[in-house]
């Protein structure tokens, strides 16, 4: 009988030895599942940050392009200034926010302008009756 205690009180050594390594697996396991989650979602931010930069660069861009549609708009039909004629460019022109456009008058009822703000650059296209 003692010899039977003995080995069993081996076994429940050996069990414990090998509960504490998986013990050690599985805090591992665990903390790299919340590091690849905290990327995610880090990463996730990150480009959202960008695109809503982006998106407030495009709105610059879309109104500096405006504002060069409604000059080159007023000079053809007051017929002073650059776009007073066909083919008559409004050089490129710098804004407060630094946002620039530039217009010229494609046709006698056409426009078109370009507005610039950073990298970002949107055009526009007015025809009129």
């Amino acid at each position: 009988m003692v010899m039977k205690n003995n080995i069993s009180d081996k076994n429940f050594c050996f069990s414990r030895k090998s509960q504490s390594g998986v013990a050690v697996l599985f805090v591992v396991l665990i903390l790299s599942v919340v590091l690849v989650i905290g990327l995610g979602v880090s990463s996730i931010m990150i480009n959202q940050i960008k695109m809503s930069a982006d998106v407030a660069k495009s709105m610059q861009a879309f109104y500096a392009a405006d504002a060069g549609a409604e000059e080159c708009l007023y000079q053809a039909q007051e017929g002073s200034g650059p776009c007073a004629a066909v083919n008559g460019i409004i050089p490129e022109t710098v804004l407060d926010n630094n946002a620039s456009y530039t217009a010229k008058r494609e046709a006698e009822k056409s426009i078109s302008t370009g507005g610039k703000a950073g990298t970002t650059f949107r055009k526009i296209e007015v025809s009129w009756e």
